[in-house]
């Protein structure tokens, strides 16, 4: 997956595989990615999460503590959030933000494995390089669209120019 997100085409790709494919592949109770918009991260893909909260404010302590490490985070070291997650073995116990330059673009939060294990340092490790390479993902599908607005005005003002 990691050598994989970078050549994704959808944003709706980049998130499932870092919030579904990845909990199923390790065996993970939950996973719910929460996308940035306007000041508030939204849940846009998630396992486990039914009925849980569907929007964070950036400063709830699953988001802020993510956002201030600008790596993966264990939980246990933030205060208790005061938003709806999910319980038992499901309860997020890592949180992963996805940066571009200095703007968290989302928080994807990890619940423990199945059997109830916590994750161990080599699976921290993993998911902090597909933090990475979801980074990369994002950036380059909002370069292709500033690429495509921009070819858009260009073809509008040569319209605007020819009527004049």
């Amino acid at each position: 997956m990691t050598h994989a997100l970078p050549f994704v085409e959808q944003v709706s790709t980049i998130e499932r595989m870092l919030a579904n494919e990845t909990a199923q592949t390790q065996q993970l109770s939950s996973a719910a990615l929460f996308r940035e918009t306007c000041g508030a991260y939204s849940r846009t893909a998630s396992l486990g999460w039914e009925g849980a909260a569907e929007t964070l404010d950036a400063d709830d302590s699953l988001v802020l503590f993510a956002r201030s490490e600008r790596r993966g985070v264990r939980l246990s070291v933030a205060p208790p959030s005061h938003a709806r997650v999910p319980h038992g073995h499901a309860t997020p116990t890592f949180a992963l933000p996805v940066f571009a330059g200095r703007k968290t673009i989302a928080v994807v939060l990890y619940g423990g494995h199945l059997d109830g294990e916590a994750l161990v340092v080599d699976e921290e490790q993993l998911l902090n390089a597909l933090g990475h390479a979801a980074a990369t993902a994002y950036e380059h599908l909002h370069a292709e669209e500033r690429e495509r607005e921009n070819a858009a005005l260009r073809e509008q003002l040569k319209q605007l120019g020819a009527a004049y």
